[in-house]
C-alpha cells in the first residue's frame, strides 16, 4: 500500500486528478531486485483474470478509462485488451516486463494496442530487473528495459519515452517527477495520439 501512497500523492502533486472522476488502485506483491522476478510472475498468473473481469465489467458503464501499469502489470492489461469488449483510452506502461518485440506487427500484443487509443511505453536501460532477471529468465529483451525492438513495426499510437536520464531503477518510476510531468502534459492534450513517436525525458 505505500506504493499506492506515492502515486496518490504524485497524482495530487501533479493535478492528474482533475481529469478522472475516479482512481482506483489495484495491487499485488512484486519486486525491486534483480532477484526478485520469478515470484512475481507467478502471482501476476493468479491476479490477471481478475483484473480482467474488472476491466470488463467497467469497459460499457465509463465514458473513458485510463491504466497506468508497472512492470508485469503491462502483460495483464495487453492480455485483458485481447478480451472482445474491452477498450481503454490511455495505458501509461512503466518497466513493461513483456518481450521487447510485444508489440510488433504479427507479434503476441500487437493488436491489444488496437484497443487502446493512445499506449505510452516509458523505458529505462538502467533497470537492473529487466536488464538482468528478465533476460536471465526470458532469455530476451524486455519493453520496458530499452522500448521496442522494432519501433516502425508498432502502431503509431504506440508513444515511446526514454527514461534513462530519470530511472536509475525498477521501481523508480512512481518516484520521477518528469515521468508524471509528461503524463500530465500527454492528458492536456487536445489530441495525445499527434505526440511525437519518441521522447526523450531529462531532469
Amino acid at each position: 500500500m505505500r506504493a499506492y501512497a506515492i502515486l496518490e500523492t504524485q497524482i495530487t502533486t501533479h493535478f492528474l486528478s482533475t481529469h478522472y472522476d475516479l482512481v482506483v488502485g489495484y495491487t499485488w506483491p512484486g519486486g525491486d531486485d534483480v532477484f526478485d522476478y520469478d515470484a512475481p510472475k507467478a502471482r501476476t498468473s493468479l491476479v490477471g483474470p481478475r483484473l480482467t473481469r474488472l476491466i470488463s465489467q467497467m469497459s460499457p458503464i465509463i465514458s473513458s478509462l485510463d491504466v497506468m501499469t508497472h512492470s508485469m502489470g503491462a502483460h495483464v492489461i495487453f492480455k485483458a485488451l485481447q478480451q472482445p469488449g474491452i477498450r481503454i483510452r490511455h495505458h501509461f506502461a512503466t518497466a513493461s516486463a513483456v518481450d521487447n518485440e510485444a508489440l510488433e506487427q504479427g507479434e503476441r500484443y500487437h493488436h491489444s494496442s488496437n484497443a487502446c487509443d493512445v499506449n505510452f511505453v516509458f523505458h529505462s536501460k538502467n533497470d537492473a530487473v529487466l536488464r538482468f532477471g528478465y533476460r536471465t529468465l526470458e532469455w530476451d529483451r524486455a519493453l520496458g528495459h530499452s522500448g521496442p525492438e522494432n519501433p516502425a513495426g508498432t502502431r503509431d499510437n504506440v508513444k515511446i519515452i526514454n527514461c534513462k536520464r530519470v530511472i536509475h531503477r525498477h521501481g523508480g518510476y512512481k518516484y520521477s517527477g518528469p515521468v508524471f510531468q509528461f503524463i500530465q502534459s500527454a492528458l492536456n492534450e487536445a489530441n495525445p495520439g499527434q505526440l511525437p513517436k519518441f521522447t526523450q525525458l531529462n531532469d
